[in-house]
């Protein structure tokens, strides 16, 4: 999964998150296109705060919706020395 941005709430914590998840490009129909979820800050049954993947709720208020535990996050490195060395001629934006 890929993080493209987040939404903050008041307090300055993340309240949604905007991913890819290109693992399953060809199994979703979407097509591995950008998604939108909530991110629950809670408590779990051992008195542990965890953070969660909260799906939308869908339209109807019966349906259930799913929740994932966020276990880890990291950033990966752009490598941009490598592609500087191998295409000097081209310009990074900043």
């Amino acid at each position: 999964m890929t993080a493209w941005g987040v939404e903050y709430d008041e307090a300055g914590d993340i309240a949604y998150i905007y991913y890819c998840d290109n693992n399953f490009a060809e199994q979703d129909p979407n097509g591995a296109v950008i998604i939108r979820q909530q991110i629950v800050y809670a408590v779990d049954d051992y008195g542990k705060e965890c953070t969660y993947l909260q799906q939308l709720k869908p339209e109807d208020p019966d349906t259930r919706v799913g929740k994932f535990l966020i276990t880890s996050v990291f950033s990966a490195d752009l490598g941009r020395d490598i592609w500087k060395s191998k295409y000097p001629n081209v310009v990074v934006e900043k």
